[in-house]
């Protein structure tokens, strides 16, 4: 480590949109961050990582772009690979109504109904997928919240299945030494051994 690097501490979960990380700073800590990932904010390189993490994919069954604010229509979002528009206001409307989906299996979650609450949150899933970028934390969230109910209910496959499928998120929106990440590969490679044959085929 370099004499005069900068050290910085995390007050809040980093895997967020820097909108999102400063609107929660600024609610539970009342100060606005200055750290470099959050003066990214309006640069085009901030912009792509905040749409990658939060933001919504392209409709198209053969792309998997970002959709981002179309500066010619208010109105609409545009694909920035393949630039298929999108209305906004109706993919907004149809995130809400996953999201309410989403609140009704975390429901059956905390009453301890694990098969009832894994039947909505893979549903809740399959409509994600359509909606969000495949490197989302919404998504990401999700399939942490279906690893946790398949180890609960002893499905280890699919449990494996889910851990798989966040580790390109966590690499992507946590730094490399961060804590998650070695939880997360620990996590992985626990299931990895309770699955030997998988292992031979795919590794983590």
């Amino acid at each position: 480590m370099d004499f005069s690097l900068q050290l910085t501490v995390s007050y809040i979960e980093i895997a967020a949109s820097t909108p999102s990380r400063q609107k929660s700073l600024k609610e539970q800590y009342f100060f606005d961050c200055k750290c470099l990932r959050c003066l990214k904010v309006d640069t085009p390189d901030g912009l792509h990582e905040d749409a990658t993490l939060e933001g919504f994919r392209c409709s198209s069954d053969h792309c998997e772009g970002l959709l981002l604010h179309d500066l010619d229509d208010a109105n609409s979002l545009v694909c920035q690979l393949c630039g298929c528009r999108q209305n906004e206001e109706e993919t907004k409307k149809q995130a809400r109504k996953v999201d309410k989906l989403g609140t009704e299996a975390s429901k059956l979650l905390s009453s301890g109904n694990y098969s009832e609450a894994r039947s909505l949150y893979e549903q809740t899933h399959q409509l994600q997928t359509r909606l969000w970028h495949p490197y989302s934390v919404i998504l990401m969230r999700t399939r942490d919240t279906l690893l946790k109910i398949c180890m609960e209910l002893g499905d280890w496959k699919q449990a494996l299945k889910y851990c798989r499928l966040t580790i390109p998120t966590y690499e992507r929106a946590y730094p490399s030494c961060h804590p998650m990440m070695g939880l997360q590969y620990y996590a992985c490679g626990k299931l990895e051994w309770s699955e030997p044959q998988s292992f031979m085929f795919k590794q983590c």
